[in-house]
């Protein structure tokens, strides 16, 4: 089965910090979901665990403000 995924532009400029969180840890969510469906490929590992460490950055970066 295949699905099919519209991806739309976002205003950037809109976001607060706290939703840009929301939409990063949603964004990982959807990413983990993907790289379990391709059985784990090392490929998908590699970037999801970069993708984990710029959010958790972000995440430390809000927490102080």
């Amino acid at each position: 089965m295949t699905k099919t995924f519209t991806i739309r532009p976002l205003s950037y400029t809109n976001f607060t910090n706290r939703e840009f969180e929301s939409l990063m840890v949603d964004t990982g969510q959807l990413l983990e979901v993907f790289a379990k469906a391709h059985k784990d490929e090392p490929m998908y590992s590699k970037h999801l665990d970069s993708f984990r460490s710029k959010l958790a950055d972000f995440q430390a970066q809000l927490a102080i403000v």
